[in-house]
């Protein structure tokens, strides 16, 4: 598990990153953004691993588990996943 202040606001970056990406508006100028944050250091790109993976494991239980309907899923598989990061960075972030 990530554990130093470092790791933590790599993993708050990676959030919001993908928060970002999730957006209708997320343009070619974000993802050139995104990619300079992403090689800057090695810790963002553990950080996107682990928050990628995390969203990939919410979308498969999720996908497992429900009913068609338009952007609800989306929705709720965000909010389990930033409780999920919630749970690994703690309230202190």
């Amino acid at each position: 598990m990530l554990t130093d202040d470092t790791e933590h606001q790599a993993i708050l970056e990676a959030s919001c990153w993908l928060g970002r990406m999730q957006s209708r508006e997320f343009s070619h100028a974000d993802h050139h953004a995104w990619a300079l944050w992403h090689s800057a250091k090695p810790e963002h790109q553990r950080a996107w691993r682990l928050v990628a993976d995390v969203r990939r494991h919410v979308s498969m239980a999720h996908a497992s588990t429900r009913q068609p309907q338009p952007r609800q899923p989306l929705r709720l598989g965000l909010h389990m996943l930033y409780a999920l990061l919630w749970t690994l960075i703690g309230p202190g972030y």
